[in-house]
């Protein structure tokens, strides 16, 4: 009896106070003279409904065909209020959920009082057919929204592999309408993902991390042991934090994902997360430890994947003095491979035209820079590099002028500028002071590295830019003391270049040699 009156009370309640709100929004653009003319009704009613005292569910169901009201929205709040705000499949959908309504109202309808008779008894029995009803609605909607919702995740996700983000927008938007009629943990583990990618390509990393996060958590729920779709999450959640330069915590999570997946080292996905975590090392300015996990993750993956890896493997060989850059872009030069391979090789490129005293071999720089700036639609969130690569490749084609000057006023450059972080503000001061000394403007330079340092003095243990940029940095030291018409006035920020270079040399970075003298 207890059992029965709590649920008449939770579905008589049913957030009345909280629809009543939400049809006072659904109204604010109609007269109640109009409001009473589309649902059929009489204008006081629509003032009493609106005031207090219990809603119909004939009158929701007026107000929903009448006014063309979204029923998620209506019951739960949830998506947009108008039906023609959402996605038309999620408009057609809400008709069911306005049966889910009816069934609710119906129960509310009841008037619970002793049971122990025998009209009581009946009621009982009429709640108990209500209940089964709106749970056998539920269960049809949820199936029928099951597979409507694997057709939106695969255009979803067709839609970002062609980098159409206005339609994965739109897909999104319907995806997540349609995701609130299904309880299925891993179509919505699924839509986190997506959506941590399309993030990604809107270059709003911060966002991005936190849906990798949430995802990545959600299918550790309940878990015994990992599987290889964790570690696919697990890469996706440490990738994000790559690009948001937190390279310790990418790091914690990677030595920790790893340790609990020992079983799963048969698996290309384990040893692709050793990879990342050896290009965190890298960053983190340990060359040594990296290569040793390179040469140990590399002879484990299959064949397939050691293809698409091939990009990241050249890289640590670059670093490390272990491989030319001229034959690196011999091998990348005509790839036609995979996205993956692409995007990868386009690293490779645009690490070597940043590499130090890379300007001393022009014919390298210039081959670099048409393929950085070639592939540059493959990662399109780093506006930095973007912008830079292109006056770099200006520089080399026809020895531009006011390579510097014009970075800074490309808009992408002056709204990151604008902006508190002090990563944004230290590469591009340190971009800026590149260009400027390649450009031979000798006074910008000086500004662009004072701005550069000042930025380095905001740097927190938890996020702070890789090894390899704080190499341009003090390269950018060393060349504008080497044009300076007062070259002693630099000689102290000079020697502590020099000494940087010298420390991460005896780590492993052969590519610092040139400039430890």
């Amino acid at each position: 009896m207890i059992k029965a009156r709590e649920t008449a009370k939770l579905f008589q309640s049913a957030n009345e106070e909280a629809v009543r709100e939400r049809l006072k929004i659904a109204f604010k653009n109609f007269s109640q003279a109009e409001v009473a003319r589309r649902v059929k009704t009489s204008r006081n009613n629509v003032n009493r409904y609106l005031r207090e005292g219990r809603i119909p569910v004939e009158f929701c169901a007026r107000v929903v065909a009448g006014l063309g009201i979204n029923a998620t929205w209506l019951l739960t709040g949830s998506g947009a209020p108008f039906v023609t705000e959402v996605e038309e499949p999620v408009g057609k959908r809400a008709e069911n959920v306005l049966g889910l309504v009816e069934s609710m109202q119906a129960i509310a309808k009841m008037r619970i009082g002793a049971l122990g008779d025998k009209k009581g008894a009946h009621q009982l029995r009429a709640l108990n057919e209500a209940l089964g009803a709106h749970e056998r609605l539920q269960s049809q909607l949820g199936d029928q929204s099951r597979s409507a919702l694997r057709q939106q995740l695969d255009e979803f996700d067709a839609a970002l592999k062609k980098n159409d983000i206005g339609r994965a927008v739109e897909i999104r938007n319907a995806a997540r309408e349609t995701m609130r009629l299904v309880p299925d943990d891993v179509l919505g583990i699924t839509l986190e993902n997506l959506e941590g990618t399309l993030e990604l390509r809107r270059g709003r990393i911060e966002q991005a991390t936190e849906c990798f996060r949430h995802a990545f958590l959600r299918s550790l729920y309940g878990r015994q042991q990992l599987t290889v779709d964790d570690l696919n999450g697990a890469g996706n959640y440490i990738g994000a934090l790559r690009l948001n330069y937190r390279m310790r915590e990418a790091r914690r999570v990677c030595k920790a994902v790893l340790a609990l997946a020992d079983g799963l080292k048969t698996s290309d996905e384990y040893w692709r997360l050793v990879l990342s975590r050896c290009f965190i090392d890298l960053c983190l300015g340990n060359m040594n430890r990296a290569m040793a996990g390179v040469h140990l993750a590399f002879k484990h993956l299959s064949a397939v994947h050691q293809k698409t890896e091939r990009g990241l493997v050249m890289g640590f060989q670059i670093c490390s003095g272990t491989l030319d850059p001229a034959d690196a872009l011999t091998v990348i030069r005509d790839l036609k491979g995979s996205v993956i391979e692409r995007r990868a090789c386009g690293q490779v490129a645009n690490m070597i035209l940043h590499l130090p005293n890379i300007d001393k071999n022009p014919d390298v720089a210039l081959e670099a820079a048409r393929l950085a700036v070639k592939w540059a639609e493959l990662s399109p969130f780093d506006n930095v590099y973007r912008a830079w690569n292109s006056h770099l490749l200006d520089h080399y084609e026809s020895e531009a002028k006011n390579l510097a000057q014009d970075f800074l006023a490309d808009e992408s450059i002056a709204g990151l500028r604008k902006t508190s972080d002090p990563i944004a503000a230290f590469r591009i001061a340190s971009a800026a002071a590149n260009l400027a000394w390649l450009g031979g403007d000798e006074a910008l330079a000086r500004e662009e590295i004072a701005n550069a340092e000042e930025a380095i003095r905001a740097f927190t243990e938890q996020r702070a830019p890789t090894i390899l940029f704080l190499a341009i940095h003090h390269e950018n030291v060393i060349q504008t003391q080497r044009i300076s018409a007062q070259p002693a006035s630099l000689q102290t920020q000079a020697e502590a270049a020099r000494r940087f270079f010298r420390k991460y040399f005896h780590r492993g970075y052969g590519c610092f040699a040139a400039c430890m003298r």
